[in-house]
């Protein structure tokens, strides 16, 4: 019987998760590896290639992959915005595979899109026509839907919303809402050397005044651009993903009352916005739904 698994690769700025995934989302050898802003390239591709030699062995019918940057998808080229890990600027991960092991196919696209693409599998956006997916983490990263397709974009930037109000190296979107900032932002104001995302929600809801406040000012910024995103594109939902959406409970009603007050009356009622059904897996499943969704839906 044919093999009905891919490997699916999900390349992050502090670690790279894989599993092999089989058509219907579930996962087995799930795993990862750690990545970083100094780690170099041959000490990556060592990683990946065990990770990968390993994949083949169970004889897979192609390797789905995400990463952080700006990639094109039909080359499989990593083309930009990798500050996070540098190392791979220029790298055809791709080619790569390619080259490794001949006719396996690689499908590769930028994280947050591949997220919006398993959402639309078998996720929150399941259904949908028109949407937009948002992750929050070390950067502040976007995708779109728009009548069924994904906007991949001329230069392959499409979604690139943390560069969005951009005066400088320094100062754009990403600098003030990721959840990176965000933590930041709350351990400057708390006076100590760094704060992680647990310890900071747990304060709000402890009712710590600064983090109330930091988180405050966060939500504001946030609901402004979502706000926009919502008025120029008249979508279904936004989805929030990345680490943040663990905490739907306390910023699902925030985010989405101050996106309301934000928008004209007559389209308040239309604001849908959502947290991530499929989390940390959301990419790698959107990655190898080209080859075993029973539908096509990019």
């Amino acid at each position: 019987m044919e093999k009905r698994e891919c490997l699916g690769i999900d390349i992050g700025g502090t670690s790279a998760k894989y599993a092999l995934i089989g058509e219907d989302g579930r996962m087995r050898d799930q795993g990862h590896f750690p990545t970083g802003r100094h780690m170099a390239k041959e000490a990556f591709l060592e990683e990946l290639f065990r990770v990968t030699d390993r994949a083949v062995d169970e004889r897979i019918r192609g390797f789905g992959i995400c990463s952080l940057g700006i990639l094109d998808r039909d080359s499989g080229c990593i083309v930009g915005a990798t500050e996070n890990l540098p190392f791979l600027t220029g790298m055809n991960l791709g080619e790569l595979l390619r080259q490794r092991y001949g006719e396996i196919p690689v499908y590769i696209n930028n994280d947050v899109k591949a997220a919006a693409l398993g959402e639309w599998w078998l996720g929150a956006a399941k259904g949908c026509r028109n949407f937009c997916c948002i992750t929050f983490g070390t950067g502040l990263g976007g995708a779109f839907v728009l009548d069924s397709k994904l906007v991949e974009g001329v230069h392959f930037r499409a979604g690139e919303i943390g560069y969005l109000d951009y005066r400088g190296k320094d100062d754009y979107l990403e600098k003030k809402v990721s959840t990176g900032h965000l933590m930041k932002n709350a351990a400057g104001r708390l006076g100590i050397p760094r704060i992680d995302g647990v310890d900071f929600f747990r304060r709000v809801r402890a009712g710590d005044a600064v983090c109330e406040a930091v988180l405050e000012d966060w939500t504001e910024q946030s609901a402004r651009f979502i706000a926009n995103i919502f008025l120029m594109m008249d979508l279904e939902k936004v989805i929030i993903g990345g680490g943040i959406s663990n905490e739907k409970e306390l910023l699902l009603p925030k985010l989405e009352n101050r996106v309301r007050q934000m928008v004209p009356e007559q389209f308040a009622d239309e604001v849908s916005i959502v947290m991530a059904e499929r989390c940390n897996h959301a990419g790698m499943l959107g990655a190898v739904s080209v080859f075993l969704a029973k539908e096509r839906i990019w």
